[in-house]
């Protein structure tokens, strides 16, 4: 009688302690999954700075400043009779 109370509480840990045993697993690769999303973004953040700044530098290459001068006015007041 003893044997078979002892294998029934057996069984019964077994179902308790299989699911908490599950969830902690599963926690544990949550966690993890979460930190590697966190270095993923961090590393595409930093790769979208990179290329915003290669194709920036790029187009201020391809756009040339150019001074234009204005040719200096003179205005003379017309007076009659001169």
């Amino acid at each position: 009688m003893k044997a078979q109370k002892w294998i029934f509480a057996l069984a019964l840990l077994a179902l308790v302690a299989v699911p908490v045993v599950a969830q902690a697993a599963e926690e544990e690769t949550s966690t993890q999954a979460s930190a590697q999303q966190a270095q993923a973004s961090d590393s595409e953040d930093a790769l979208d700075e990179q290329w915003l700044n290669t194709i920036w530098t790029q187009v201020d290459d391809m756009v040339k400043t150019e001074e234009h001068k204005l040719q200096e006015t003179v205005t003379v007041a017309g007076v009659r009779g001169a």
